[in-house]
């Protein structure tokens, strides 16, 4: 029998334990260690940073639509999916609107993979690019410039440099 819950954010959690499903809405989640992921952040294959980074992207990309079936537009569609993602384990994000870069604190990825000579967050540079692409129709990639598992205070994210079109706006 499924047990409902309400989190932060208004949003149904359902855990249904005789099924072994856990969703939020109608998004079914996994729970899943950060260590687990050790072996594939922390990788320096940039064919594996790649396949994490896509994975991020799609999810990313539901993140908005959901941001967006909310009724919320542009920026506060941003801000109420990277809330959601503070409510779920990704960290505590801050967006800066004049960059725009994104700020993340206590990302589990950094932390699982720390102390590491190269950024780890590949999920979220793929969650990010995917988010701005479905709420602010700009799909850019996404570049880590600082990680917390290479020493930063925290993470930080920003669009990469564009060389022509792209469309969209990034703020």
């Amino acid at each position: 029998m499924a047990e409902k819950d309400t989190t932060a954010a208004g949003l149904a959690l359902a855990k249904d334990p005789e099924r072994g499903r856990l969703a939020v809405g109608s998004s079914r989640y996994l729970l899943i260690r950060p260590e687990t992921l050790v072996p594939l952040a922390g990788s320096g294959d940039l064919g594996v940073q790649a396949l994490l980074e896509e994975g991020g992207f799609r999810g990313g990309r539901l993140a908005g639509r959901a941001g967006l079936a909310q009724g919320l537009k542009d920026r506060a569609a941003v801000e109420r999916v990277l809330a959601f993602g503070a409510l779920i384990g990704w960290g505590r994000f801050r967006v800066e609107w004049d960059g725009p870069a994104v700020v993340l604190e206590h990302s589990p990825f950094a932390e699982a993979c720390a102390p590491s000579e190269r950024p780890v967050c590949h999920l979220v540079r793929g969650v990010l690019r995917g988010i701005w692409s479905e709420v602010m129709g700009s799909n850019v990639p996404w570049e880590e410039p600082a990680c917390a598992a290479c020493g930063a205070p925290a993470c930080r994210f920003v669009p990469a440099k564009r060389t022509g079109g792209g469309g969209g706006s990034l703020q």
